[in-house]
């Protein structure tokens, strides 16, 4: 018997409470789960392995992750539509980015059921 194909998320967040509940929550819904702490790693993942969504905090300490996402729009447009973004701020700029790239955005604290659609928005 054949399993199923699981849908290969990575999350970029830098708040391990919430890496841990979204982490169990998407496992729990038969998701593959990476994750990481900042734009760096996550980068040298996304190089290493394709994920179906990758879910990034805007507001990473020590990095500018809108750079990050733009790079990775510049290199592999196909990666940068299985972005989802989160945040908890209101920044002008960086909604207005999201919104050009027309990604889901979830505001911090968002509902596990927003979540869900925002991953079959865009699988």
């Amino acid at each position: 018997m054949t399993s199923a194909k699981k849908n290969k998320i990575l999350i970029i967040d830098n708040e391990p409470a919430m890496t841990m509940m979204v982490t169990m929550y998407l496992e729990n819904n038969g998701f593959e789960v990476e994750t990481a702490r900042g734009s760096v790693i996550a980068n040298k993942k996304i190089l290493s392995k394709d994920y179906d969504v990758i879910l990034t905090d805007l507001n990473l300490p020590r990095s500018d992750d809108m750079d990050f996402y733009e790079e990775i729009r510049m290199r592999e447009p196909s990666t940068a539509k299985k972005f989802i973004f989160m945040t908890e701020s209101n920044t002008t700029s960086w909604l207005k980015k999201v919104e050009e790239g027309k990604q889901p955005l979830l505001h911090k604290p968002f509902k596990l059921k927003s979540l869900m659609r925002a991953i079959k928005s865009i699988t």
